[in-house]
Parts: structure tokens; sequence; C-alpha cells
């Protein structure tokens, strides 16, 4: 059943892992600040982490449905409305958490959680529509 996802996730960190040691890193301040130190909270961090995986369980449960262009793309036009959405949150976290301490931590996360909201959209689409480069 989460065969596709996973798939979708895999596919995506193969190229993108890069964004996800930095997403990854920034929030371990995230951490620290659960500790009482005086950084961001976690939830701000987590929330960065979101939008990849929204856009791989989509991209996994409609696997191959616009395979030969025969059929309505509407699966494809909800994954670019989720992705245009994850980018929305990846810029708005930092401004949510503007009065944090350190909030400026969020900036760096929020370009990687940017960055594999569009590589995990890519790999979604093509695994949507089941061709692949």
């Amino acid at each position: 059943m989460l065969n596709g996802p996973i798939t979708v996730l895999v596919i995506t960190l193969r190229f993108a892992w890069p964004a996800l040691a930095i997403l990854g890193a920034f929030a371990a301040f995230g951490i620290a600040g659960a500790a009482r130190l005086p950084f961001p909270p976690l939830r701000a961090f987590a929330l960065l982490f979101l939008p990849p995986l929204v856009i791989s369980l989509w991209a996994g449960i409609n696997w191959a449905t616009e395979q030969g262009g025969r059929v309505v793309p509407w699966r494809s036009t909800i994954l670019g409305i989720l992705v245009l959405l994850s980018l929305a949150l990846a810029a708005a976290t930092p401004w949510f958490y503007r009065l944090a301490p350190r909030w400026w931590l969020l900036l760096p996360a929020a370009l990687a959680s940017f960055a594999l909201a569009l590589v995990t959209g890519f790999v979604g689409r093509m695994a949507i529509t089941n061709t692949w480069l």
C-alpha cells in the first residue's frame, strides 16, 4: 500500500539528499529549543518536513493514473497545487515564528524545504504520468 509514496521519497532523496541534510541539521536547533535553549521551537522545523511527505504521498497514491495522456490530468493539477501550497508554507514559516529567538535559523531550513518540495513535485509528476527521464 505504501510502496508508491516510499518509492517517490526514495527517488527524491536520491538526488536531493543535501537539502534533507540541511533541513535535518537546522532541525537540531529545534531540538535545542525544546530543551529550553533560545532557539525556535521544534514545531517550526517539523512544519518544514511535512510538504515533501504530503507531496510524495499524493504522487505515490496516484502512481501511473495519467499514463498515456488519455485522462483528464486533475491529479497533476492537485499535485501542482500541493507544491504551491508547500512553497507558501516554507515562505510563511519564518514569518509565523519571527518572534521566536534566533528566528533567522528558519530561513535556511525553509529554503531547504522549498528545494525538497520542488524536487518532490518533479518526481511526483513523473510518477503520476509514469514518464521517467
